[in-house]
């Protein structure tokens, strides 16, 4: 049996869904109540920011054995080991270079925002809030402008509520902007 996962909610856009198998490798658009995977065959494109980076040169990985077409925002001069060799177009830029992040999110579809200044302590905190909030703005401005249909947002786990009774924190456990220790949690926070 496939795992399968829907790209969107099968009850939109028109009755279609589109379902991702990891055997095959393919998408399908197909109608919600239809269980083979029959239909035409789509094919996912993505533009991962921060694909250079750990996470980031994760989900490029997987992206790929999905079969996507991948699409790397890398700054200029960055260390791009992580993606060597790998079938994917580098698209040079900036989060904090709106043109860039134009030009880089141009003819895709789907944007995986996995970029982020992660450290904890800098000399300049706001060099963290620039990254990672001004950056993320930017970005889904730029998405919004191309008419991208899915942003998929990596944040952090240290954003997260933590419940008093100890038990894991969700999206939905209450938190607010006091409880973030730190410019990094804070800035992903916002």
């Amino acid at each position: 049996q496939p795992r399968r996962a829907f790209l969107r909610p099968p009850t939109v856009q028109a009755g279609l869904a589109v379902l991702v198998t990891t055997q095959p490798r393919r998408a399908f658009l197909r109608p919600p109540t239809v269980q083979a995977g029959l239909a035409v065959t789509v094919t996912m494109d993505a533009l991962v920011t921060g694909g250079t980076g750990f996470v980031g040169a994760n989900v490029v990985r997987e992206l790929l054995s999905d079969g996507a077409t991948v699409r790397v925002l890398a700054r200029p001069g960055g260390d791009r080991r992580a993606v060597a060799g790998l079938p994917v177009e580098i698209a040079e830029g900036d989060l904090l270079d709106s043109a860039s992040l134009r030009r880089a999110v141009r003819g895709f579809g789907t944007v995986f925002h996995v970029a982020a200044d992660y450290r904890l302590w800098a000399p300049d905190p706001g060099a963290l809030y620039r990254a990672n909030v001004d950056g993320t703005r930017a970005m889904l401005e730029a998405a919004a402008q191309a008419g991208v249909r899915r942003v998929v947002y990596t944040s952090t786990v240290g954003a997260l509520g933590i419940p008093k009774d100890g038990t894991p924190g969700t999206e939905d456990t209450p938190v607010s902007l006091t409880d973030m220790i730190g410019p990094y949690k804070a800035s992903k926070y916002l």
